[in-house]
C-alpha cells in the first residue's frame, strides 16, 4: 500500500487494510510536492507498521536535490528522458537512504530499500537491493 500522506484518517485505513490482509507500506522519499511523504509522515508510517507488524519498503531520493538537478536540466534544455539519469545520479538516492536510516530508529521499526541504484550492493547503505534490514 502506498502511503502518500498520514493523518488521522489515513492511519484508520491503513489500520483497516492490514486487518484485511495487507503486509506491507511503500513511502516515497521523493516526489516532493505529489506523494513524497515528509519526514513526520514517514516517522508516523513506520511507528504504525512496527505496531501492525508490517514491513515498510522505500523509495529513497533526496527530492530537493533532485528537484535543483532537474531545474538546472531544464534551464539547460536538456529536456528529453535520456537525462533522467543526469537528474537522479546516485548519490542522490544513497543520501535518502542513509537519512532514512536514523529516522527509522526511533520507531524501531523493519524497513526495506528494494532497488538500490548504486554503483555497487556496497555502496548502498542498506547492503544489498531488497534486503530486509532491522
Amino acid at each position: 500500500m502506498g502511503v502518500t500522506r498520514y493523518d488521522d484518517a489515513a492511519e484508520k485505513q491503513f489500520m483497516e487494510i492490514v486487518k484485511r490482509g495487507l503486509s506491507s507500506f511503500k513511502v516515497f522519499l521523493a516526489y516532493k510536492g505529489a506523494f513524497g511523504v515528509t519526514d513526520e509522515e514517514l516517522y508516523k508510517t513506520l511507528r504504525l507498521a512496527k505496531k501492525l507488524g508490517v514491513i515498510t519498503t522505500a523509495h529513497c531520493e533526496n527530492a530537493d536535490l533532485v528537484l535543483e538537478l532537474q531545474k538546472k536540466l531544464l534551464a539547460e534544455g536538456k529536456t528529453g528522458p535520456e537525462w533522467h539519469h543526469e537528474s537522479r545520479p546516485p548519490v542522490v538516492e544513497a543520501e535518502a537512504a542513509l537519512q532514512q536510516l536514523p529516522r527509522r530508529m526511533p520507531a524501531s521499526a523493519p524497513a526495506c530499500v528494494p532497488s538500490c541504484r548504486t554503483v555497487d550492493s556496497k555502496s548502498c547503505p542498506h547492503g544489498e537491493p531488497g534486503s530486509r534490514n532491522r
